[in-house]
């Protein structure tokens, strides 16, 4: 049984199981797992196909769990084929087999019907490890934090959730599929044709389909993406560019990126230098959910899809954000954010009669001036003075935040 080609969040079609060309550190991983002793002493080893074996301690026995596959990013991915009724447990979760779990990126349950899918940084934030007598060590997960997919689906509504994401899906896919949403797609796919609109088709709602909506620990809101070919679908995180001066290739970095970069070393780390992952792929996996107000923008013009009505879409998000009980950090840098984040509460405490102490209690918001606006005060030198709130270096967001989700039970962000 194959891996459905409509599967294209994780496409392991794309690079089949082959574990003798896996990198070095990889190589260490599954010598772990092909030498691993549970605490009742079963132990477990990797055959022919890259199959998984399990044998309990004092049998003769290998039991096949799974499979071990290399995915895309040069992942490891554990894969089983499940009954439907022993996946579902009444429990509303799944248990995973934790000495597996040490060694893997990501796991797949799959039925006839559905694949399971759930990255390891997800299970860690929001699985529990038990320990059962005569068992092997366990790690359960609530179904609400899997990725749940129909094998057999509608294409359109397949291809919509690989650009949401599922958990999005689900809870938008009313407005994914209005009208409305329609007419902003049929526009953008026209001006595809007549000029240049960033970022890609694909990478448009990169933002949901990275940070699950219950994974979301904290908001930024940008502006709109990178006018010159290096957004990636993530307020403010970019494409790594390079240029070459007097023979020398030097990374690139967006300027206000390199603002919000110099502030999390002062604030986190004492001021020393970092070599971050400019994309901020790894911030989107942990639960920051880093989305523009804008979506869409045309090849060296900002702002110029401001009036197509993604504000509206945002601000659908936000209302599903601010209402979620689950305690979240708003970080609204510039005035534009600010206000569209006002839109929405004022819509939730008037309309909706929401309690303002009540949102006080579950989530902290954190404001300052864009960071842009730290380049327009850069001295001869091209640096900015930390003076918050009058710039936006010095505001300690991130440690505020972090403050925030541990005092709240949530784990810190590494930033």
């Amino acid at each position: 049984m194959e891996m459905t080609k409509n599967f294209q969040e994780y496409d392991l079609s794309k690079q089949p199981s082959n574990l003798k060309k896996l990198k070095q550190s990889h190589k260490e991983r599954l010598k772990k797992l092909k030498s691993a002793v549970d605490e009742d002493g079963s132990v477990f080893s990797i055959g022919e196909e890259d199959r998984i074996y399990f044998r309990k301690k004092d049998s003769r026995q290998d039991i096949c769990l799974g499979f071990i596959l290399v995915g895309e990013r040069n992942l490891l991915y554990y894969k089983k084929y499940e009954d439907e009724a022993n996946i579902f447990q009444k429990t509303q979760a799944w248990s995973i087999n934790y000495t597996i779990f040490e060694q893997v990126d990501l796991i797949i349950y799959e039925s006839l019907k559905y694949s399971y899918v759930i990255p390891k940084v997800r299970a860690e934030e929001f699985g529990q490890v038990f320990k059962f007598s005569g068992t092997e060590k366990k790690i359960y997960v609530p179904i609400i934090y899997w990725d749940k997919r129909r094998i057999l689906i509608d294409p359109t509504e397949q291809r919509r959730r690989n650009l949401f994401g599922d958990t999005w899906y689900e809870l938008l896919k009313d407005t994914i599929n209005s009208e409305y949403m329609s007419k902003i797609g049929n526009w953008i796919r026209h001006r595809r044709t007549e000029t240049i609109v960033y970022p890609d088709e694909a990478n448009v709602f990169r933002a949901l389909k990275l940070t699950h909506f219950k994974q979301v620990k904290v908001v930024v809101l940008g502006q709109d993406p990178y006018v010159d070919g290096s957004a990636n679908g993530l307020a403010f995180g970019f494409k790594v560019r390079t240029e070459t001066k007097n023979g020398v290739t030097v990374k690139k970095t967006p300027k206000s990126l390199d603002v919000i970069l110099k502030e999390v070393e002062r604030d986190m780390y004492k001021g020393f230098h970092l070599d971050f992952d400019e994309s901020l792929d790894d911030w989107a996996e942990q639960g920051v959910l880093l989305l523009n107000t804008i979506l869409t923008v045309e090849r060296y013009k900002t702002k110029s899809h401001e009036g197509l009505g993604w504000q509206r879409f945002v601000k659908i998000i936000l209302y599903e954000l601010i209402k979620d009980e689950n305690p979240k950090v708003f970080m609204l840098w510039g005035n534009d954010a600010q206000a569209l984040f006002q839109e929405v509460f004022d819509k939730i405490s008037k309309v909706d009669g929401f309690d303002f102490s009540k949102f006080s209690f579950i989530h902290l918001v954190l404001k300052a001036k864009h960071p842009a606006s730290d380049l327009y005060s850069a001295n001869q030198f091209g640096t900015t003075e930390p003076n918050f709130p009058n710039t936006f270096g010095g505001n300690a967001h991130f440690s505020q935040a972090n403050s925030f989700l541990v005092k709240n039970k949530r784990k810190p962000i590494i930033w």
